[in-house]
């Protein structure tokens, strides 16, 4: 029996119209299905980002996964709610998590778009960003998702190695964001 996609066809569209968009602009992107059981699935599209930087050189990349929250349309669906999650890092044992947690609130009061947040179940920091879209005339918002991804990549590659420092090193939140090129705003 074929696997049935959960999302509406409008929804299925906008992800492959967006990739396709994204590909001109020689994004590293793709699209695949996330099983869900019982013959069921739902598209994600997901963006590679390049996070490289002075304070973590080499090569750096994280994936950004873009979806529509299933079932999250309003009442006549007309507006869905499309969310762009990027998992970070899986927190080492044994540290503390009240300095991460006081970093990660610290970093979202200043953030330009989006939020970090700890996935407690999954030992996961993530940043995320949800927008809500209307139904129709999806072209218009590509730019602007677009210029998202970037501002995403930004606010990842400025503040990743900050998390990390925490997350995987056990520094506390003050020594992280004294290393960090946005430290004055954090003093």
């Amino acid at each position: 029996m074929p696997t049935q996609n959960i999302l509406p066809t409008h929804q299925q569209m906008f992800l492959s119209n967006f990739l396709a968009y994204l590909k001109k602009l020689e994004y590293d992107a793709a699209i695949t299905d996330t099983e869900l059981g019982d013959d069921k699935c739902y598209s994600n599209l997901y963006v590679v980002l390049d996070i490289s930087s002075d304070q973590m050189p080499g090569e750096s990349m994280l994936r950004l996964e873009t979806a529509f929250l299933p079932t999250a349309e309003d009442d006549n669906g007309s507006h869905a709610i499309l969310q762009m999650i990027v998992p970070i890092l899986i927190v080492s044992e044994g540290v503390n998590i009240a300095e991460l947690h006081k970093l990660l609130i610290k970093l979202n009061t200043f953030l330009p778009m989006g939020s970090f947040g700890y996935w407690e179940d999954q030992h996961m920091v993530y940043h995320k960003q949800n927008n809500m879209v209307a139904n129709n005339n999806y072209e218009v918002l590509f730019s602007s998702f677009e210029e998202q991804i970037n501002t995403i990549q930004y606010v990842l590659t400025s503040f990743v190695p900050s998390i990390a420092s925490v997350a995987l090193d056990g520094d506390t939140a003050q020594k992280a964001l004294d290393k960090n090129p946005f430290a004055q705003i954090y003093s």
